[in-house]
């Protein structure tokens, strides 16, 4: 893929996540992300939009604004060769690859879906919404109020939709879309751990490529290899387009290779 196309595709990312954060740059091409609200490194990472030249003094920008909040740092780095020179930086400065996150793009259609599950689009309820997202990615409630304050405030942005699967009229499976030029990012995609395994996913999932095609936009969506949902996107005609490494501070033994 043309880099010019990998940086549409990290601007809708990044367009999406600073809705639940801030987002400062370093220079042109990279950026951090902080979250007050989130602690988790997913929602307090750096990321790049080209590889750039006077590497070192980028990463120590990036360095002191994770240390100005007290935060270990997260940077993600994609495995192309151009990037070579940067993630061998990073290994000279005590970090190791603790994750990665799989970018990818819908490619053929599959057909099939649940005609029990309802698919709602629109944020009808913030409350219902961030109730179902909340279920889905962390098991609790406690941060409805912050999450409901987000949702509410994105929903006010043309740019965003969301979705909400409903089975028996109860909030079952979520999604969000974030719209940049020619792309249709897929986001959030959630189901309560009750209704797992009983294609919320995959309807939802339909439901948003059906919109794509309406736009004519590309559809893309990222997946933390930790999660093991890659197959699961695979299976539903996803196919990865590039990774990127999460970088952090060295746990064990240096990587070697």
């Amino acid at each position: 893929m043309s880099r010019d196309e990998s940086g549409l595709f990290e601007l809708n990312e990044l367009g999406w996540w600073a809705k639940w954060g801030g987002v400062e740059w370093v220079g042109k091409d990279c950026y951090v992300l902080f979250s007050r609200d989130f602690r988790e490194p997913f929602f307090n990472r750096a990321g790049f939009l080209a590889p750039g030249t006077e590497l070192e003094l980028l990463v120590d920008a990036l360095e002191t604004k994770f240390r100005e909040r007290s935060t270990a740092p997260s940077i993600l780095v994609r495995e192309a060769r151009e990037w070579r020179r940067l993630r061998i930086l990073l290994d000279h400065r005590g970090y190791n690859v603790h994750d990665s996150m799989s970018v990818m793009r819908a490619g053929r259609a599959v057909p099939g879906h649940d005609p029990e599950v309802e698919i709602e689009m629109g944020i009808g309820s913030t409350g219902d919404w961030s109730r179902t997202y909340l279920e889905s990615f962390y098991g609790r409630t406690l941060l409805l109020p912050i999450v409901e304050e987000i949702v509410e405030k994105a929903g006010e942005d043309k740019s965003v939709g969301f979705f909400l699967a409903r089975v028996g009229g109860k909030s079952v499976g979520c999604a969000s879309v974030y719209r940049t030029e020619g792309i249709l990012g897929a986001y959030c995609i959630g189901t309560v751990p009750a209704f797992r395994h009983k294609h919320v996913a995959t309807t939802v999932l339909r439901a948003i490529r059906k919109l794509a095609r309406k736009e004519k936009r590309t559809l893309i969506l990222q997946t933390m290899l930790s999660d093991s949902a890659e197959p699961f996107y695979v299976k539903n005609g996803f196919d990865r387009v590039y990774l990127k490494n999460v970088f952090g501070k060295k746990r064990g033994p240096p990587r070697r290779g």
